[in-house]
């Protein structure tokens, strides 16, 4: 019920309350029929029937009384039978016009979610030829692509200059103590960046290279995913988590494979979602 209508109910009781209290009590009293020869106290007198009824009709003749505690009562209770009538037509009204509203809302939302996802997919096959490097040295005026080149060859790993189209660092310049920012490749084929990504174990085992890490461009929805599987693998709840061609895999403690799509595939590992 609305506050209105509750101040309706609230200032209707009262004034029926003060209204009574300002009559006087003789009005109040008496009885019900004018008849000259009441019945005892008590008593009912049975004045006939007629042709519209088939029972009796009785005059109360005794004398009676409502007292101001009687009627504030008799309003209290008119005012929660009201209320518990406007309620339950409320509720009903509520029922039926939100029910189909929430159906939709939630249609809505797994629309969204799979509209999201298709847009992911699509990003993601778009960047097949891209690859990231982390940790390699970076001086002023530099040249990505030669940079690239010079570390894969002392890593031992093959790569030709026509192998990359472009490479440029990411982000925006850093202070020398914060490292070096990361390369982005666009590679010729994709099968070149398979090529680096299968021997990239080759960086860790040169030490002028052992700082050096390679992984594939990921959409920024996966790359939190990626972030978050590598998290239980540093908290020992996995065994190790990969990416190919965009698609994220985790082995858990038991040596089983999992296909990560959503954060709440992380659940059955310990992950909590955090609510935003």
């Amino acid at each position: 019920m609305s506050e209105s209508n509750k101040r309706g109910l609230n200032d209707l009781s009262k004034s029926f309350a003060e209204a009574v209290s300002r009559t006087p009590k003789k009005q109040r009293e008496g009885s019900v029929s004018d008849s000259t020869n009441p019945s005892p106290i008590g008593a009912s007198t049975p004045i006939g029937t007629s042709t519209m009824a088939t029972q009796p009709q009785y005059v109360v003749n005794a004398p009676f009384t409502i007292s101001t505690e009687d009627i504030q009562k008799i309003a209290e209770a008119v005012r929660d039978a009201v209320k518990d009538s406007l309620r339950y037509e409320f509720t009903n009204i509520i029922e039926e016009k939100i029910t189909p509203l929430q159906t939709e809302i939630n249609l809505l939302k797994s629309e969204n979610i799979d509209l999201k996802r298709q847009l992911d997919e699509l990003e993601q096959y778009g960047r097949r030829p891209l690859i990231r490097f982390s940790g390699v040295p970076e001086t002023d005026g530099e040249n990505a692509k030669a940079k690239i080149l010079d570390v894969t060859t002392v890593a031992g790993i093959t790569l030709k200059p026509e192998d990359i189209i472009i490479a440029h660092r990411v982000g925006n310049p850093r202070k020398q103590s914060q490292g070096p920012r990361q390369i982005i490749a666009r590679l010729q084929s994709v099968d070149t960046k398979f090529h680096i990504l299968k021997n990239s174990a080759k960086f860790r085992k040169n030490e002028e290279t052992k700082r050096i890490s390679v992984n594939e461009d990921l959409t920024k929805y996966r790359d939190r995913l990626l972030f978050l599987c590598r998290k239980l693998c540093r908290d020992q709840r996995l065994k190790n988590a990969r990416t190919t061609n965009g698609k994220i895999t985790v082995k858990d403690r038991q040596d089983r494979i999992h296909h990560i799509r959503d954060e709440s595939d992380l659940v059955q590992f310990g992950h909590v979602i955090m609510d935003t």
